[in-house]
């Protein structure tokens, strides 16, 4: 699939220098690139959450979050994916948060259970095909895959 995106990517990136005369405004750019937004939520290992049958808690996600609440690692967040990292998130914050304005979904709050001696939240992953979405991503694939097919010819 990602044969499709970098010729998206190089799509986008001539229509913002052809528009701009030579020139691009560097946040235009960035929220064109789905590949390396792709890239970035890869490397937050986002795909867990589309597990529905997982379960998470900020406890289990606190050492990962700790390693991107920097600023360096948040100003990156914030030009690549449009996220805004706050050091007064927690962990189950920001990836709701991010779930959300990426993809229109949350984790869903399961039920309290103790770890460690406190009380906790247990969140489950997220239910990718509520709304049959995997469908319109299949169709679109097809469609790509057939207009790459009609190139090549």
């Amino acid at each position: 699939m990602t044969e499709f995106l970098v010729e998206r990517d190089r799509q986008s990136l001539k229509k913002l220098k052809d528009d701009g005369d030579g020139t691009v405004f560097r946040p235009d750019v960035n929220k064109t690139q789905l590949a390396a937004q792709i890239a970035v939520l890869k490397w937050m290992n986002v795909e867990r959450f589309f597990e529905r049958d997982a379960e998470f808690t900020s406890y289990e996600l606190q050492e990962e979050f700790n390693r991107m609440n920097n600023p360096t690692t948040a100003y990156e967040l914030k030009t690549i994916l449009g996220i805004k990292l706050s050091p007064k998130d927690t962990p189950i914050g920001f990836y709701q948060r991010l779930l959300q304005q990426m993809f229109g979904m949350n984790l869903g709050f399961d039920r309290w259970d103790a770890i460690n001696g406190k009380r906790a939240r247990i969140y489950k992953g997220c239910d990718v095909d509520a709304d049959d979405r995997i469908e319109v991503l299949n169709r679109f694939l097809y469609r790509d895959m057939e207009y790459q097919q009609d190139i090549a010819l």
